[in-house]
């Protein structure tokens, strides 16, 4: 078995965005990304896949900073 120092987790999902009107115009005002977590894959830098313990994992949020609308 390869030893992995490093890899890549891919998570699927999609991106929602509200939107309202201010002065004739849609302006988004919100958005959210919604991860597919029964939907991610785990590559090396070769792109193969890689069998990691999920338990091991220190993971980031999996949320979006939300932009400036001025």
């Amino acid at each position: 078995m390869k030893k992995v120092e490093t890899y890549f987790k891919i998570v699927s999902g999609f991106v929602t965005q509200t939107y309202e009107k201010q002065k004739g115009k849609f302006v988004c005002v919100e958005q959210d990304f919604v991860a597919q977590v029964d939907d991610e894959t785990r590559e090396d830098e070769l792109g193969d896949e890689v069998d990691i313990d999920e338990n091991k994992e220190v993971d980031f949020p999996m949320t979006m900073t939300q932009p400036s609308t001025k």
